[in-house]
Parts: C-alpha cells; structure tokens; sequence
C-alpha cells in the first residue's frame, strides 16, 4: 500500500449510496460535465447495467482527505477471444464521458489522483485483473494527458485507442436567430421551406418540458414518438431514459422538447442543460412525416431556446460523427481510451498482441484481410 494515499473499494450499492454527498462535492467541481459525473447519474447507470458486473469503486484520500473516486466495475469478458477480468470505467453506449471524479481546480490535479491511482493499483501486484480500460476519456482533458504520461514515465505497459467523436460549439455569444442565420444555406433553408409547410397544413406548437410536472404524461409523449420512428427499439436498459429524465428534471436540467401538428407530437427530443452548457441526448421523429423534415424543424427552435431562454454559451451533440451535427455544431472533439495490462499471464499475452503484433498485421495488406477472416470466424463460433 502506498505510504502516502490510501484507496479503499466500495463494492456494494448500499455503501455506494452512503457516498453521495462527499460524491457531489467533488463533482460540483466538474460543471461542464456535471450530469453525467454527478452520484445520481451513476446510481441509475448501476441500477439499469451492472447486474452482470461486480460494483468496484475506488476512494481515493491522503490522510483521510478524500480528494477523488476512481467509478470502475469489474466483469469477466473476451479481448480478443481470450476470456480476461477487466476492469472498467463506469459506463456504456449511453456515456458522453467517463471520468474519475475529483476536483480539477484543486492543488496538482490531476496528477495526484493518477499518482494516487496507480501507485496503489500496481503497489500490491493485484493479480485479479488482467486489463484496466478507461474509455471515453474527454481528449482536451488533462486527465487523459497526465494519466499516458505517468503510464510512459513508470514504464506500465498501454495503449490509446479512438472511442468516438464529439460534435459541439462554443463560445456562443449571440441571439438564437442570429446563430440559425449562420447555418449552412442549404440547412437554414430546408427547415424554414418545412416549418412553412406544417404552418400551411395546420396548427404547428413548438413545447418544452422543464419540470416534474406531467413528467410521465410527456414521457410516455416521448416513447410514443420514439415508436414510430426510424430508430430501433432499445433493448439495453430501455427505462433508462425515463429514470435519467426524473433526476435531471428534479435538479432542473431536464429539456423534454415536442413539435406538434394539429396536437399529434411529431418530434421528440432529450436535451440536458447545465450551466451554460446544453447536451442533446435523443432526437427522433415520426417516419409518417419526414417529408416535412420534423426533426430540424424541433432542432431549430432548440437552438434558439437554449440559447435565448437558458443563455447558454455552449451546445454539445455529445457522441457519434452523423453527417449533420457538423451542420449544427461545427467543432469537433474526440473521446479516447487508455488500455492498460497487468502483469499477469493473460494482461501480457495481450500486451503483446494489441501493442506489438497487431500494428504489424494492419501494416500489412495480406495480414489485414487474415487478420478480418480470422475475426469473423471468431465472432460466428461466440
């Protein structure tokens, strides 16, 4: 154990809960970030997706000063058909990031957390984990850079590797008009030909939900749209929306938004504001009107609302490269992946794999369509 900081585990849900005003604490200090590092997003995560993985978050304190929490889980899963135990930060195709929690602002961070971190991990030779992987890191972190340069310095073997990218811009210091006017000609157009066609054809009703009032009524709106859109039904935690919706409405982040024709909601969208920040999670639209091109007219009127309403300076598509958000939001970001091995058997087998035999093979044209062969025999056995 190192001498200077100490990590305990917490690896029930009962103790995780009892963290949850130290937890809010150093998390109010991450407010860019703040619904998604906050106790109550992680406590409805471990709700809907960790009955198949065992609960391992560390606390991390120096003489009884906590100063970060290390929110990992731990399941038994194939890397690269080897079945291993890993290590995981929290998280999912749901997550925007994943983070360590601490306070970014405090003295050394967050070098001290990765010192802390890693020192401890390695300092027992724990050989209950074959590979650790922080994924979705946020790139302009300096968590990310601190965390590949101690690994580099104490010679701990890792690899990086792209998770995905992050669309949004910021800086916004201008009326919610003026921002739809400096949208590409062929977008601004697009929305504005539609809108004028729903006007024509009906009652068009742009609406927002920011409380909990009528929540499950407007919830139940939401899936009612999501039904009759072209996205799939969720089959991994498919309440999680609705009990993500409930706390962020509490804390008063929520932004339900519909557009209606003739009182049939026809769009649907999921936005989370915090600060001067505003987050859209979900977007979809009925298929029975996408002539009229729904979704952008929703879009739109988002922007301006956010912008007008929640005076925000920053708009964040949180995930994924789809060809539109460039449109919308022209910045880009990516979110990337640490992957580290143990000393174990299998950590260095695949240490050697991942960093030493399989950029040879993508270096080479033969070896790549053996290595895809491979993959897709693999993948049809299980």
């Amino acid at each position: 154990m190192n001498q200077i900081y100490e990590m305990t585990t917490i690896a029930s849900m009962e103790d995780f809960c009892r963290l949850e005003s130290d937890w809010e604490t150093l998390a109010n200090h991450r407010l860019q970030f703040l619904p998604f590092l906050c106790h109550g997003w992680f406590r409805i995560w471990i709700k809907h997706f960790s009955s198949d993985n065992q609960l391992c978050v560390f606390r991390i304190a120096e003489k009884e000063n906590l100063f970060a929490f290390a929110p990992l889980i731990r399941k038994a899963e194939k890397h690269r058909g080897l079945l291993v135990s890993k290590l995981e930060l929290i998280g999912n195709t749901y997550s925007p990031i994943r983070s360590f929690i601490f306070d970014p602002s405090a003295q050394e961070q967050p070098d001290r957390t990765v010192d802390a971190f890693f020192s401890n991990l390695y300092a027992g030779r724990d050989a209950s984990w074959d590979i650790l992987d922080l994924s979705a890191l946020p790139e302009e972190s300096p968590f990310f850079e601190s965390a590949g340069k101690y690994l580099s310095e104490h010679g701990f073997p890792f690899s990086e590797y792209p998770c995905f990218g992050d669309w949004y811009q910021d800086g916004i210091d201008c009326t919610g008009n003026d921002y739809i006017s400096r949208l590409p000609e062929k977008i601004r157009k697009d929305f504005q030909y539609c809108k004028r066609r729903l006007v024509r054809e009906g009652r068009l009703e742009f609406k927002v939900l920011t409380s909990t009032e009528h929540l499950e009524d407007h919830l139940d709106m939401y899936y009612g749209v999501y039904g009759r859109s072209w996205q799939k039904q969720e089959k991994v935690g498919p309440t999680f929306h609705r009990d993500l919706a409930r706390m962020v409405a509490e804390k008063g982040w929520l932004r339900l938004a519909f557009l209606f024709h003739n009182d049939i909601p026809i769009a649907a969208q999921f936005w989370i504001v915090s600060g001067r920040t505003a987050f859209i999670l979900k977007t979809v639209y009925d298929q029975g009107y996408k002539k009229y091109s729904p979704g952008k007219v929703l879009t739109s009127e988002m922007f301006k609302y956010v912008i007008d309403v929640d005076k925000v300076s920053s708009i964040d598509y949180v995930q994924g490269d789809e060809e539109y958000k460039k449109h919308w939001t022209p910045k880009r970001r990516e979110r990337r992946g640490i992957l580290i091995y143990n000393s174990t058997v299998k950590g260095r087998c695949l240490s050697l794999v991942d960093r030493n035999i399989i950029p040879i093979v993508n270096r080479n044209k033969r070896l790549r369509r053996l290595k895809q062969a491979l993959s897709g025999l693999m993948r049809s056995h299980g």
